[in-house]
């Protein structure tokens, strides 16, 4: 069985999405307002999208690149929106665990209406994936700093399980635009999405906001390097799922990514590795070499 390019793509859009996360808590170290870096980030992604199109030779008069384009890149922005908005009440690290809980949206529905004939390898290795976000959970909250961290009220529980709401119906609308279409627009649907996103961005906008940013554009940085790991993560991840079910390849880039971002954490930012934690690490290799065997098991 051929995997090649699905599964390295898979695997680099696992770490490209990591490392997009990662602006997230640079974000947070910030003293600014999030809604105009967001409209940053969405500039940034419509350039460089625009950049891979015309290098591709790319067509934007598919009426499906619209169809599937638009709702993405609005549910995208929505789910970074409420996100952004809560990153600096909530812990970084507890709030990026719940939202890789999204993954279970596209999952739930690659396997009811795309993959019927999905092994029992298949299904461990999702289950096991599972098991690895709840373990990180569970130890990260026994990791705690010894100051007393933000505590998750209603307000901010509400609002971080909504943008794990859009991002599964972000991570989903790719993988149905991709069985729908005829012959697929990687790049044309991501550069769509990206001008839906800077569009609906710029509606949260205030004119006071823009003052604020244009005092100190040093930050710009940060948007922009998310805006390309962001076209790195959806293009890459698209191209997985032209060659491994939705399902597998879902499961196998949540499981990558989260392992990469808890990796950076660890020798970046210095943050202490529980027991727990060692355990979910290596619950995680298993769920990659589970489903990593299911591929094979599925070949002719």
């Amino acid at each position: 069985m051929n995997l090649f390019p699905a599964l390295p793509a898979l695997i680099l859009s696992g770490f490209a999405g990591a490392f997009f996360s990662s602006g997230y808590k640079a974000m947070a170290q910030l003293d600014h307002r999030y809604k105009p870096f967001v409209s940053l980030y969405s500039l940034a992604f419509s350039l460089f999208t625009a950049i891979g199109v015309l290098l591709i030779r790319g067509t934007l008069a598919d009426s499906m690149l619209w169809l599937f384009g638009i709702p993405h890149g609005v549910v995208t922005c929505l789910a970074i929106l409420f996100y952004a908005g809560i990153i600096g009440n909530v812990r970084l690290s507890i709030s990026w665990t719940i939202i890789q809980f999204s993954i279970l949206i596209p999952l739930a529905v690659s396997l009811i209406f795309f993959e019927t004939d999905l092994n029992l390898l298949a299904v461990a290795g999702c289950a096991f994936m599972v098991l690895a976000i709840i373990i990180f959970s569970l130890g990260k909250k026994g990791a705690s700093p010894a100051e007393e961290s933000p505590r998750l009220t209603f307000k901010n529980g509400l609002l971080l399980f909504t943008s794990s709401l859009f991002t599964g119906i972000a991570f989903t609308i790719p993988m149905i635009y991709l069985k729908a279409a005829e012959r697929s627009q990687p790049l044309s649907l991501l550069f769509i999405s990206a001008i839906a996103s800077l569009l609906t961005s710029l509606w949260f906008v205030r004119k006071e906001d823009w003052s604020y940013i244009m005092s100190d554009w040093r930050i710009a940085g940060i948007p922009t390097a998310m805006g390309f790991l962001q076209m790195a993560n959806w293009s890459l991840l698209m191209i997985g799922l032209q060659g491994i079910g939705g399902s597998v390849a879902y499961s196998l880039n949540g499981v990558v990514g989260l392992a990469c971002v808890y990796g950076i954490s660890f020798s970046f930012f210095k943050e202490h590795v529980s027991p727990i934690e060692k355990i979910g690490i290596l619950v995680s290799i298993i769920a990659i070499l589970l489903m990593t065997a299911s591929l094979y098991a599925n070949a002719p």
